[in-house]
């Protein structure tokens, strides 16, 4: 059986539906008619997929579209503004991996509906369309079908734009700050996420691509945080588009401010994953590893003072080094009296096409993408899904026959970190491999988890395979490990083939980490 697709969901902080919702919509009552959906005993819980992928889809705003992850001529589909290392499309061309996800390189269909400033209901509106898999569909900004998917990814921010570039009728920083800590106080942007994420789940269990359909997922990803926390360099400056307006400060309380509601909307989406984990929904938490935190991630180098007086006085060469902070606004300027508001100014920028226009939106792309992470950090979110793959679906062992246990023997733990083996390659020929178990394993709540670059290490030593009157001899590693979450020394174990694959030239693998066979002769001579 195969699974025909999965779609990836980038943040979730709005509300959907099948359709429009309605401004009276009652949030509350449709998320706990969903609790009791998912409570009766006729209801057929999600159950962990076994199957090859053959088709993937990644739907979101900003953030799943990869906004930022290159430069201005980087982009696809228009206002969707995708990237092309975006981390969906990293996935989508990123053969090692899925050949340890599906036992062949054979890459998965892909689409990508994806579309910067979706709010969640036109994720859910606009994005979950089904129907037959379209090729090149990556360059369609609305209306490609997502044929039969498994998984999703999203997310909308409106903090961004009243509290630092301020760009299209900004509110007050502080009362919008205000309004979501009331919706997380109240329950009610948990009660958005639940209805979010269950109308994926259940359009994802709807297509049939999932076998049984019940084995749909949907991965959620956190959020990373903005800012540097400590410096106090930012404090005497704004990040708001337009020149004359110089506030807020990003000062220190700021951007504590800011990081810390990002961390409180992520255990938000945290619990609302937890409320539909029998819906298969699965929440990656801790982002902030992939990327740095502290790295403002730089803008384009124009300035968007300049991009204005260029707009409103075309070829006439304005500096705006002469413009001072005291100067009137440029819709007030001699010759600018078509512009006769704020409003009809930043409307005439649009229609010109030089801005991402996606939910109103004037702020030029290369401010949008500063606030999102790069092409790097995002290799490392592809890696974060593929790694939430490995611990939730039971991998596809190769049709070469690449299961280790069953290519390998002899197997041994040096150093509580080297497997050490006897392998055979695609001709039967035997090779001494070997493979840094740092690069595949980490320490998490009492179990040995498959994860790259996990670095169990640091919390894990005397690892040992049982002897040969084990069941699990040399298909089981055991270690003591303990952590500050789990001061407690515990016993953990993890099964070498549910991380762990041979290739056909006898090289061992893991996440992509290929190491070289060893020659029999130095393990026999004993120079390990």
């Amino acid at each position: 059986m195969s699974l025909r697709g999965f779609s990836l969901l980038g943040l979730v902080a709005a509300a959907s539906s099948q359709s429009a919702v309605p401004t009276n919509f009652d949030f509350r009552a449709a998320a706990q008619s969903i609790s009791a959906e998912l409570s009766s005993p006729s209801f057929v819980p999600y159950s962990r997929p076994n199957q090859k992928i053959e088709e993937f889809i990644a739907i979101g705003d900003s953030y799943t579209a990869g906004t930022g992850a290159n430069g201005n001529t980087e982009t696809m589909a228009g206002d969707a503004c995708r990237c092309k290392r975006s981390y969906p499309m990293q996935m989508s061309t990123d053969a090692d991996n899925w050949e340890f996800i599906n036992g062949d390189r054979t890459l998965p269909r892909f689409s990508f509906p994806a579309y910067t400033g979706d709010t969640t209901v036109e994720v859910v509106k606009e994005q979950l369309k089904m129907g037959d898999y379209k090729e090149n569909n990556k360059d369609l900004p609305r209306a490609q079908p997502f044929g039969k998917p498994q998984l999703a990814v999203h997310d909308d921010w409106r903090i961004l734009n009243d509290c630092v570039y301020r760009d299209w009728k900004p509110g007050d920083c502080q009362e919008t700050l205000q309004g979501l800590q009331k919706e997380i106080d109240d329950g009610s942007l948990r009660d958005k996420i639940n209805v979010a994420l269950y109308a994926v789940a259940h359009a994802g269990r709807q297509a049939g691509g999932a076998n049984p359909r019940e084995s749909f997922q949907v991965y959620v990803l956190s959020y990373i945080t903005f800012f540097n926390k400590v410096t106090t360099a930012c404090n005497k400056f704004s990040w708001a588009y337009w020149w004359w307006m110089t506030t807020p400060k990003l000062t220190t309380d700021l951007r504590k401010q800011l990081n810390g509601f990002t961390r409180a909307v992520n255990a938000v989406i945290k619990a609302a994953a937890q409320d539909l984990e029998r819906m298969g929904v699965i929440f990656i938490e801790d982002m902030d590893r992939p990327g740095d935190p502290d790295n403002p991630y730089a803008a384009g180098t124009e300035s968007p003072g300049q991009v204005l007086l260029d707009f409103v006085f075309p070829a006439q060469n304005k500096d705006v080094a002469n413009v001072s902070e005291a100067s009137p606004p440029p819709w007030e300027w001699e010759g600018a009296d078509k512009y006769p508001t704020f409003e009809a100014l930043l409307a005439a920028i649009q229609k010109e096409g030089n801005f991402t226009t996606s939910g109103g939106d004037a702020v030029p792309f290369n401010v949008v993408r500063s606030f999102h992470p790069k092409g790097t950090a995002y290799g490392k979110h592809s890696v974060a899904v593929f790694s939430a793959m490995v611990e939730n679906r039971d991998v596809v062992a190769s049709g070469a026959g690449g299961k280790y246990t069953e290519r390998c023997k002899d197997v041994d733990i040096k150093g509580d970190h080297l497997l050490v083996a006897t392998c055979t390659n695609k001709d039967g020929q035997e090779v001494r491999t070997q493979e840094a178990l740092g690069l595949c394993l980490r320490y998490d709540g009492g179990a040995l988890i498959p994860a790259d670059n996990g670095q169990y290490t640091q919390n894990c030593h005397g690892c040992f395979f049982n002897g040969p009157e084990s069941p699990d001899h040399n298909t089981t590693l055991w270690c003591v490990c303990k952590n500050d979450k789990d001061p407690y020394i515990k016993s953990a174990s993890v099964k070498l083939d549910d991380f762990m694959t041979v290739k056909d030239d006898g090289y061992v693998k893991c996440f992509g980490h290929i190491s070289a066979p060893t020659s029999l002769k130095r393990w026999e001579r004993g120079s390990w």
